[in-house]
């Protein structure tokens, strides 16, 4: 490539802002404009986006902070076959490399989309990462959660295990061998934190192309100290904060158990109306019905979430499944928030137990939950602060990172 042509960066991602969804997709879109406005990228953004007004797979152009976005129309939901092998995707995908020709696609969660169209990219001659966000190119069920509703724990995925999971077995197969093959055209895995890397390479994925680029947090804005400090001077007990949903992966009935049986003098617990950020709510969900007093506080973005921090002094992440990094754990600790975790993987990677959370068993039980909570109950938050936080990656080092990994790319180019 010429030293003086703007190195060209298609990105694909299942979610894209105004349509965002989880936080792979923030992690997409922080490093997308980070990318195009400070490392001297031209990104292009392929994804996908629900408008009935429109027939599928037409497709849309719009920008969003400055990065164009081709977005294809996919109303229906993907049946077990289309989730990872979409010939009309394919070739939307197709056109777009052709007419964008790209030195590196960096493809982040495609479920639905499909892996068909990466074979395009070696017709540009581009080259290819992906970021494997969590377990989909491993597992089926995608969060590695089996057909009775609970994590597997398996620590290298196996077809062994796997058999018992599935309704059809040979479908299993086919589907594992063509995500394995598509993986085998990347030049470069990445994944957000070294717990995930390890799964995959011990279930298989090849180690000589497996790096982290460990996921950043939004950092708390310049008065968020002044905030927090106003905050904790009008509660008079601990206030602890919950940001996921109802059901029990994230671990819902064990706060609702815990706070049942625990000996508190006072306290309160907030949980976030996450699910009205697509328009509906979660307090009329049976899942909270109980004699546990809740306060639900309204959803938060990137750019409200430090309200939500300070009003807070302990989060509650009894996650049930093993995560690929926990992105509301890192914004909590950089907010001087105390964490409560089960030992889920990549989210207690930047706890220090005892020193700024408490990290409890992965047993399924709700006791330690409850000694925890009871302990930090009493607790005077006045002067506590996170003697870590200088650990903790922000989106600007991990932009810094990934332009460096992609330029190589860039480099290696035929």
């Amino acid at each position: 490539m010429s030293p003086d042509r703007t190195k060209k960066l298609l990105l694909v991602n299942l979610h894209f802002a105004p349509f965002s969804f989880g936080g792979g997709t923030i992690v997409a879109e922080a490093c997308a404009r980070r990318l195009q406005v400070e490392h001297g990228w031209q990104v292009l953004v392929l994804t996908a986006i629900r408008d009935y007004n429109l027939p599928e797979y037409t497709v849309r152009r719009y920008a969003v902070n400055g990065v164009d976005v081709v977005a294809v129309v996919i109303n229906s939901e993907p049946d077990y076959t289309t989730d990872y092998s979409n010939p009309r995707f394919d070739s939307i995908a197709a056109s777009v490399i052709d007419q964008f020709q790209p030195d590196v696609c960096h493809a982040h969660a495609v479920q639905g989309l499909g892996v068909g169209w990466l074979a395009s990219l070696r017709t540009a001659e581009s080259t290819l990462a992906v970021t494997l966000h969590d377990c989909w190119w491993l597992c089926d069920r995608q969060f590695m959660i089996n057909s009775d509703g609970n994590y597997c724990n398996q620590t290298r995925v196996s077809h062994d295990q796997c058999r018992y999971c599935t309704a059809n077995f040979s479908r299993l197969l086919q589907r594992d061998a063509a995500l394995k093959s598509a993986l085998t055209q990347a030049d470069q895995l990445l994944y957000p934190s070294e717990f995930h890397r390890t799964l995959h390479i011990d279930s298989g994925i090849d180690a000589q192309k497996s790096l982290v680029n460990k996921n950043g947090i939004n950092l708390p804005g310049p008065d968020y100290d002044s905030l927090r400090y106003k905050q904790l001077a009008l509660r008079k007990s601990t206030v602890f904060g919950f940001t996921g949903g109802p059901g029990k992966i994230k671990g819902a009935p064990h706060i609702l158990k815990a706070f049942e049986e625990a000996t508190l003098d006072s306290y309160t617990l907030q949980i976030v109306d996450s699910a009205q950020n697509l328009g509906t709510t979660w307090q009329s969900s049976e899942e909270w019905q109980s004699d546990v007093k809740i306060d639900f506080v309204p959803a938060y973005s990137q750019e409200t979430m430090d309200d939500f921090f300070a009003g807070i002094d302990v989060l509650l992440f009894p996650s049930q499944w093993k995560e690929s990094f926990g992105l509301t754990v890192r914004e909590a600790l950089a907010r001087d928030v105390w964490v409560i975790a089960t030992d889920c993987g990549a989210p207690v990677e930047d706890i220090v137990d005892g020193e700024n959370g408490t990290i409890i068993p992965f047993d399924f039980s709700h006791h330690a939950l409850k000694e925890a909570i009871q302990t930090l109950s009493i607790r005077n938050w006045t002067d506590y602060k996170n003697p870590y936080k200088s650990k903790l990656h922000s989106f600007d080092q991990q932009a810094v990172e990934l332009d460096n990994l992609l330029t190589k790319l860039v480099q290696r180019k035929p």
